[in-house]
């Protein structure tokens, strides 16, 4: 099955399978996940010169 680009899934394990990530608010580097970046990457980077970004923290 595939997935849009930034779509958020529920899954019943504690880790995040391919092609997926966290949304824990870790950082990621820009180069590794460009698409991603490219969608909602400019609303998080504090600085225009970083090289990471944040993605969203969510709980339940």
């Amino acid at each position: 099955m595939e997935y849009y680009v930034g779509a958020i899934a529920a899954f019943a394990f504690n880790y995040a399978p391919a092609q997926f990530v966290l949304c824990n608010g870790q950082s990621l580097l820009i180069s590794k996940q460009q698409q991603l970046y490219a969608l909602i990457g400019k609303k998080l980077v504090e600085m225009r010169h970083l090289l990471r970004y944040r993605i969203f923290r969510m709980r339940l």
